[in-house]
C-alpha cells in the first residue's frame, strides 16, 4: 500500500462533504455528488518565460471558475492542505528535494506550497483564475515563492522543462478526446529522466460519481512508451470526505 495508507472498504465516498458543499441552488443536499465533485470534465486557461503568449480561449472555464467562485477553498471536496503523503514517501525514497517542479491543476495551491517548502522551484497552473488568486494569497501568508499560473493543460503555454510533475485529480478529469492534448503538453515539458507522479480514482472506487475511475492497464496504455510506468500502488485519495475515495497512484519517469 502506497505511504501506508489503509484502503477504506465500504460503501459510498461521497457523503461527508462539508455543509456549504452539500446545499445546491435548489436547497437539496446531495450538491456532494455532482455539481462539487461531478462531471466538470472540459478542463482548459501569462508570465513571460513560463508562458508562451497570452491568454488563450480555454475550454472548461465556466465551469471551473463557477465553482471555485461559490465555494471557499476549504469546503471543496478536493482540498488537502498537507502534501500528499504519497508524493511525500516518493520524493523521500528517491531523494528529490530540488529542481523545477510543476504542480498541475493547482487550485488553492496547497501542494503546490508544501513543496516549495521542500526546496523545489515550483509553478502551478489551473484553468481558474478565482483559484490561481487564492494560491498566490495563500503562498504568501505562507512566505514562500512559487509562480501561479492560469492555463490550459490540455492546450498548455506552460514552457518546460520541469524535473518533477504531479498531478493529483487532473488525468481522471479529462474528456477521452483531450487526452491526447494532456500527453502532448506533458511531451513538451517533463525533461528526459523527469519524474511524473499522478495520483487518480480507481476502477475499485464504487459508484459512478465524480471523476473517471481507471485502471493500471489504461494508464500504462496512454502513458507508455513516453514515459517508463514504475509502479502503481493503490491507495486512497486524501480530500475533505471523512471516508476517502479509493485511487491510484503512479510513479513515472520521462524517456
Amino acid at each position: 500500500m502506497a505511504g501506508g495508507n489503509t484502503v477504506p472498504s465500504g460503501a459510498t465516498r461521497w457523503r461527508s462533504a462539508p455543509a456549504r458543499a452539500r446545499a445546491n441552488s435548489s436547497g437539496s443536499s446531495d450538491a456532494a455528488v455532482s455539481p462539487v465533485w461531478g462531471p466538470l470534465w472540459n478542463v482548459s486557461g501569462a508570465e513571460e518565460g513560463v508562458l508562451q503568449g497570452g491568454i488563450m480561449a480555454v475550454r472548461g472555464y465556466k465551469d471551473w471558475e463557477e465553482q471555485y467562485r461559490a465555494e471557499e477553498s476549504e469546503e471543496l471536496p478536493w482540498f488537502y492542505a498537507p502534501l500528499d503523503p504519497d508524493v511525500l514517501h516518493a520524493l523521500e525514497a528517491r531523494g528529490l528535494r530540488r529542481g523545477k517542479a510543476l504542480d498541475l491543476g493547482t487550485g488553492p495551491g496547497t501542494q503546490a506550497i508544501e513543496l516549495a517548502k521542500l526546496g523545489f522551484e515550483v509553478t502551478g497552473s489551473d484553468i481558474s483564475a478565482t483559484a490561481i488568486k487564492r494560491a498566490k494569497d495563500r503562498a504568501n501568508s505562507h512566505g514562500v515563492a512559487v509562480t501561479f499560473l492560469e492555463d490550459d493543460l490540455v492546450d498548455s503555454r506552460l514552457v518546460g522543462p520541469f524535473k518533477l510533475v504531479m498531478d493529483r485529480g487532473c488525468f481522471h478529469a479529462i474528456e477521452l478526446e483531450q487526452r491526447e492534448g494532456y500527453l502532448e503538453t506533458l511531451s513538451r515539458i517533463v525533461e528526459p529522466g523527469g519524474v511524473l507522479l499522478l495520483k487518480c480514482f480507481s476502477h475499485k472506487e464504487p459508484g459512478d460519481k465524480g471523476p473517471r475511475r481507471l485502471r493500471p492497464d489504461e494508464l500504462h496504455t496512454h502513458f507508455e512508451p513516453m514515459f517508463e510506468v514504475q509502479s502503481i500502488d493503490e491507495t486512497v485519495f486524501q480530500c475533505n470526505f471523512e471516508e476517502w475515495p479509493r485511487a491510484l497512484f503512479a510513479q513515472m519517469i520521462r524517456l
